[in-house]
């Protein structure tokens, strides 16, 4: 477990430290800020219509909005192939020359190690939302002066589902980088997001497409009652999972077995 944790903090500090993980964190905090900013201004870029919006919905929109340029596959696409094809390219990865059962060890503490930095960008992007509204938005007009307001639950569920999402993403691009190099694992990736995008159209096949599971714009509206979508909510989780914990065995087995070359 010691070792464990010393990975851990290892890889999170080299994620840390990228230029590409920081810019990337900047723009997510600025993004709901220009927004605020350009909603309090009346500008003419932003045109804003509809229900009026709480604190917490005014965040999760913003969250919603860089998902729905999908910043945040792309951005984690690019930070997990080059976190594992990068540095077997670069032979950076010495250590995973020992003993197989530090393999396992290695991957899971790179896996852990996305993870958080998943969860601090979803953190962030929240808290800048939070805060712009009640600096820029806070007695305009679209505004309930509202931290949560109501159905405030229906607009949480957007992110918690796009945590196992972008999971279970990070987990394929890691499969896909003990293959290829860290180009062409970029290339496939947004491939394949690409293709599940397409397949939601399918009606037959959709329900179990990952994309369309953690869109909760795509069904939630068919459930009336919270009661009932929050079982759809926690449905479609476990078939995430299902999806995160099949990529991640197949992943840890083969790279146990697999000769690394320096």
């Amino acid at each position: 477990m010691k070792a464990m944790e010393r990975f851990y903090y290892i890889e999170l500090y080299k994620l840390f430290k990228r230029k590409d993980v920081f810019w990337s964190l900047l723009i997510s905090i600025f993004v709901p800020l220009l927004f605020g900013l350009l909603a309090k201004t009346e500008s003419d870029i932003l045109t804003i219509s509809g229900e009026k919006f709480s604190a917490i919905q005014y965040a999760i929109m913003m969250f919603g909005f860089l998902k729905t340029l999908f910043f945040f596959c792309f951005i984690f696409i690019i930070f997990t192939s080059s976190t594992f094809a990068g540095e077997l390219e670069k032979g950076n990865l010495s250590l995973l020359l020992v003993r197989s059962e530090n393999r396992v060890k290695i991957i899971l503490s790179k896996v852990l190690a996305l993870l958080t930095v998943l969860m601090v960008f979803i953190f962030f992007v929240i808290l800048s939302g939070i805060i712009s509204y009640y600096i820029f938005l806070y007695n305009i007009k679209f505004a309930t002066n509202e931290f949560l307001g109501k159905e405030y639950l229906r607009f949480l569920y957007m992110p918690l589902l796009s945590i196992f999402e972008i999971a279970l993403l990070i987990m394929i691009t890691m499969l896909l980088s003990l293959f290829f190099g860290v180009y062409k694992t970029n290339l496939l990736s947004i491939g394949l997001i690409i293709l599940m995008k397409v397949l939601e159209k399918v009606d037959k096949i959709k329900v179990f497409i990952p994309t369309y599971l953690a869109d909760i714009n795509a069904w939630g509206n068919i459930y009336k009652t919270e009661h009932e979508l929050l079982i759809k909510v926690m449905q479609n989780i476990g078939f995430l999972s299902i999806y995160i914990a099949i990529v991640l065995i197949v992943t840890l087995c083969y790279f146990s077995k697999m000769e690394i070359k320096n």
